[in-house]
């Protein structure tokens, strides 16, 4: 069921450049479009990175550290780092009023949420 749910927040990513194409739209409106996007996306990679680190830290609190344990961590460290570049890159684009980069940035963002998820599920398996 989280694939499905995750899927379903990546439409608007997807969506997004078919959208903003629209000969109406302005780039500006274009950039706070995809900005908009783009934040709420990184936003949910966000949570659920912190979730799957609390996750893990919890497990940790109860047994002891071990190869599987350690590359989660820095699988999590790993995914904390490309979130704060990202969050650069749309800034900056969005500072510089630059639809096509914010466009280009998507698909990055798009395999962030999916690998935070992932990772979470690692996290989750770890008590199994």
């Amino acid at each position: 069921m989280r694939t499905a749910h995750s899927l379903l927040l990546l439409l608007p990513l997807v969506c997004a450049p078919a959208l903003t194409s629209c000969a109406h739209t302005t780039e500006a409106e274009k950039v706070e479009f995809q900005n908009t996007n783009l934040d709420a996306h990184l936003d949910g990679a966000r949570a659920t990175l912190e979730e799957a680190r609390a996750t893990l830290d919890a497990y940790l609190d109860d047994a002891e550290a071990t190869v599987v344990t350690d590359a989660l961590g820095a699988d999590l460290d790993a995914g904390f780092k490309l979130l704060n570049e990202l969050v650069g890159e749309v800034e900056r684009a969005t500072e510089a009023g630059e639809a096509s980069a914010l466009s280009a940035l998507s698909g990055r963002v798009i395999v962030l949420l999916a690998t935070a998820g992932d990772l979470l599920g690692r996290a989750e398996a770890l008590g199994n």
